[in-house]
Parts: C-alpha cells; structure tokens; sequence
C-alpha cells in the first residue's frame, strides 16, 4: 500500500513539472511576441518623431500609400499579401516578409508528410 502511495505521489509530481516546462514555454513565447510588435499608436508616433511621412516610407520599400494607410488605421488587419508586409516591416506584427516564389510544396509532392 505505500508503494502505490509513493508512486502515485511521484507521478504527480512529474505531471507538476512537466505543466511548470510548458508555462516556461508559453510565457518565453508570449514576451518575444510582445518584443516583437508594436503598436499603431508607437508606428505612429515613430514617424512623427523622425519626420518622415508615412507616403514616403512606403514609396521607398515599394508599398501603395494607400494600402499603408489602411494598415495603420486598422481598416487593413495585415493578414495576408502586401498588407501582411507592410505590418511585418512597420513592426506591428511577427512574422517574415514573404514572396511567392520563396514558396515550395515540393516535399509534399515528392513523397514527405502527407
């Protein structure tokens, strides 16, 4: 009977800190997030204190005014496409710039993960 006692013990406390790795975990992930973006209202304000306008930041990387407006307003969510980049490269996103011939489904096709 002492046995199944300590060990159910001992289980317990593994489970204990194998749930203690994983919040590790989350918490490391959720500070780099939180590292990573930044707010409409600190892009703004960025561009306020450097004194380049926002039409001219966007015609040197190539964006559409237009499109960077919408991104900081809101009205554009930067989910995918060129809005997607334009909230990576503004900061308020993670994530990479992405192109459409950096893609490759050759793996899948060849024979890998199903």
């Amino acid at each position: 009977m002492v046995t199944w006692y300590l060990s159910k013990y001992t289980a317990l406390r593994v489970l204990i800190a194998i749930c203690n790795v994983y919040v590790y975990i989350l918490n490391r992930a959720l500070v780099r997030f939180l590292a990573m973006s930044r707010t409409i209202d600190e892009v703004r304000s960025e561009f306020k204190q450097t004194g380049i306008s926002v039409s001219a930041w966007a015609q040197a990387r190539g964006y559409s005014v237009p499109l960077v407006y919408g991104v900081l307003s809101g009205r554009r969510p930067g989910t995918r496409g060129q809005s997607h980049n334009i909230a990576v490269a503004l900061g308020l996103k993670p994530g990479r710039i992405g192109r459409l011939d950096e893609l490759s489904f050759e793996q899948a096709a060849a024979g890998g993960n199903p």
